[in-house]
């Protein structure tokens, strides 16, 4: 619960990808508490295009292996369906025809005078701290969403998440490549 408004937050997703040039594209997706506590994690296994997906896909390839091959099976398959999910970039657009979640896009801001404030934007996202924040489909971000990502904000930087994914599916990438090469691994609850 938000202390200062005494309302119930809800946990929030993030969704990232890291790519192996020998096994492929992997991804991610986390849950965190309204402080930034990891709640809930998923990771799919590795996965290559096909010539003819290349081919049929085009231009769209990024966007198809994103949203319909990682992300969707990522968020449809999870515990925790927050209705706040944040992505790095637009590849992950196509999950808000999908699911029943706002997908926001997380944006570094460019200029130093808006870096600390929490600004209204005139496209319906927000100016939080050095980040700008906007519903990936271009429609203006819910009050709720913009409660819950100024109070996490104030547990974490709002990218850091993103990092906590990628280090964490770089993990996996490691093991999968070393059970691959045939080298033996250890679990590390042994």
């Amino acid at each position: 619960m938000d202390r200062k408004s005494g309302k119930s937050l809800s946990p929030i997703g993030f969704l990232n990808a890291v790519e192996s040039p020998e096994l492929g594209l992997l991804g991610g997706y986390l849950a965190v508490s309204p402080e930034g506590r990891p709640l809930e994690f998923r990771c799919t296994t590795p996965v290559r295009a096909s010539r003819a997906q290349e081919i049929l896909y085009g231009a769209t390839l990024a966007e198809h292996l994103h949203s319909d091959v990682l992300g969707l099976p990522l968020l449809t398959g999870a515990r925790l369906r927050p209705p706040l999910i944040l992505a790095p970039d637009a590849k992950w657009r196509q999950l808000a025809w999908h699911v029943d979640a706002q997908i926001v896009q997380l944006a570094q801001v460019e200029s130093s005078a808006t870096r600390d404030m929490h600004l209204p934007d005139e496209d319906g996202g927000r100016t939080i701290g050095p980040f700008q924040v906007q519903q990936i489909d271009g429609q203006p971000l819910e009050p709720a969403a913009l409660d819950s990502l100024d109070h996490l904000s104030r547990y974490v930087r709002l990218d850091e998440p993103f990092e906590r994914i990628s280090l964490a599916l770089e993990e996996v990438l490691l093991t999968s490549a070393a059970s691959v090469s045939g080298a033996d691994t250890h679990d590390a609850a042994a």
